[in-house]
């Protein structure tokens, strides 16, 4: 009885040290934000040890560069332990909600997770958000790690590269599509999608068109 009541002590101390709210100053214009620097931010004050692995990114902002919406899941190593956070901006902080993290959260956290954010942040850094959304009244972000990509009348395919942006032609995805490379489903596996919606009146919006960029593999260090 004695034992157990010390392991619910010792656990009760663990959460009370390791679970708390953070609140870190935060950018709040995409087009002015280095993202590296702010997932940077994010990561020291964690206390994480090495990259943080995230997931459900969610970037939001409106033609002028304005956050409405900055989320995302973590999970991360603090001390040997499997941790869990929250981060959301607002009101110009990011809030960071910590938790220990149990082997049932721990499973479905890490199906989707992408475990190289670095990656993403600095191909957004690389030539400005600005330069890769085209005209519009609001923009979601997002990052996928898979390797599939669904091209409709109202999607396009470009490159990130070090170079610069480039759109990929019809003829180029047609090509790559029918050849099944090792290099190419890696590079492919690396892309930020970018929603460009317009205003519909009454607060509504309407999707207009989807890019797709691939973070060229020699981004990847």
């Amino acid at each position: 009885m004695l034992s157990f009541i010390s392991s619910i002590i010792v656990n009760h101390s663990v959460a009370a040290f390791y679970e708390e709210m953070l609140h870190v100053k935060a950018a709040t214009n995409v087009y002015e934000m280095n993202f590296y620097n702010e997932y940077e931010k994010v990561k020291k004050v964690l206390h994480a040890e090495g990259e943080l692995a995230i997931n459900n990114v969610e970037i939001n902002f409106n033609s002028d560069g304005e956050v409405r919406q900055f989320n995302y899941e973590t999970s991360y190593y603090r001390d040997g332990r499997d941790m869990n956070a929250w981060i959301s901006l607002h009101n110009g902080n990011y809030q960071i909600s910590t938790h220990v993290m149990d082997e049932e959260l721990e499973m479905v956290n890490r199906e989707n997770f992408i475990s190289s954010p670095s990656i993403y942040f600095k191909a957004l850094d690389l030539h400005g958000l600005k330069n890769m959304v085209p005209k519009g009244d609001s923009y979601y972000v997002s990052f996928t790690n898979s390797d599939a990509i669904h091209l409709d009348k109202n999607s396009s395919l470009w490159n990130i590269e070090r170079s610069g942006i480039t759109e990929k032609t019809a003829v180029a995805v047609t090509a790559e599509d029918n050849s099944e490379t090792e290099e190419e489903t890696e590079f492919e596996a690396y892309h930020i999608s970018i929603n460009t919606m317009n205003a519909m009146g009454a607060g509504a919006y309407q999707s207009d068109q989807v890019r797709y960029f691939i973070i060229s593999p020699e981004l990847f260090n």
